[in-house]
């Protein structure tokens, strides 16, 4: 009896790892939800509301196609959003796979009343994408912030600085040049930064609000198995996706659209961003 009920455990056990195993390596990481938050800037009375899209770690590979990236595109473009944000990695190895043209081509395409803003990740600058990174994102009209800033005039006369800094592994990070204008007057303080515990050196500035990716929330989020499936990435510590709270500033996480070399997600499904800045 007992040999019966170990065998039917067993049996459980394996077909609930195999359930996983699909789920997570063939089902989630295909999926592209849809996320929305609200930043508010004080409890005064609401005079525009701004539409953000974060994206991030789009890792394109042979696991993270440009049909897929066309996908992205689209969904962007039907939230037809003031301002898009990217926050760095673009391609997961420029040596093995770098469509720069088609690349090129579907993030052209990408439409935003404001402007669209990037900074450089970490895989922005390995495997040769250092070489070209900036010019594939210019070319689709990204505008590149390295240590520096961009101010946006809305057109009901708000005015939104935007300011990027480079990349903490592969880069050169200056937070005083990244932070030259953030004590002028503006209506609202957005800092785009890839690694979360970069975006954590800025939170003595008056930023409002500090945008990262990198951690990709760690790509699987079941307690212990977590844990031995993907390494913490350098100085996230437990920043794994979503909002945290320094002081007045608030930075967030996101959990990125691709995935690193192992292609799996449990519970941590790809995410574009929706911010609706309430001005």
């Amino acid at each position: 009896m007992k040999i019966k009920k170990i065998g039917m455990f067993l049996g459980v056990v394996t077909i609930l790892f195999l359930l996983l195993y699909i789920y997570g390596f063939y089902i989630e990481p295909n999926m592209i939800i849809e996320k929305e938050c609200t930043l508010t800037t004080t409890e005064k009375e609401t005079k525009e509301e701004i539409k953000i899209i974060q994206l991030s770690d789009i890792e394109l590979s042979s696991n993270f196609s440009l049909d897929k990236l066309l996908e992205v595109v689209n969904k962007v473009n039907a939230q037809k959003p003031d301002i898009v944000v990217f926050t760095g990695d673009l391609f997961q190895d420029f040596s093995k796979y770098n469509e720069m043209d088609e690349v090129i081509q579907k993030l052209s395409s990408i439409q935003s009343r404001y402007g669209k803003y990037a900074v450089y990740g970490n895989k922005d600058y390995g495997g040769g994408a250092g070489s070209y990174y900036d010019e594939i994102m210019k070319e689709a009209g990204f505008r590149v912030l390295v240590n520096e800033d961009a101010e946006i005039d809305t057109e009901n006369g708000q005015k939104i600085l935007i300011a990027g800094v480079d990349d903490e592994l592969w880069g050169n990070p200056d937070i005083e040049q990244t932070s030259t204008h953030v004590k002028d007057k503006y209506d609202y303080r957005i800092l785009l930064a890839h690694e979360p515990s970069l975006g954590k050196k800025f939170v003595e500035e008056p930023f409002d609000v500090i945008l990262t990716g990198h951690s990709h929330g760690k790509q699987v989020n079941i307690p212990l198995i977590s844990k031995l499936v993907m390494k913490d990435h350098v100085g996230d510590g437990e920043m794994r996706s979503g909002f945290y709270e320094f002081n007045d500033t608030k930075l967030y996480v996101n959990t990125g659209l691709g995935t690193s070399q192992i292609s799996v997600r449990i519970f941590v499904p790809p995410e574009i961003v929706i911010f609706n800045l309430k001005l």
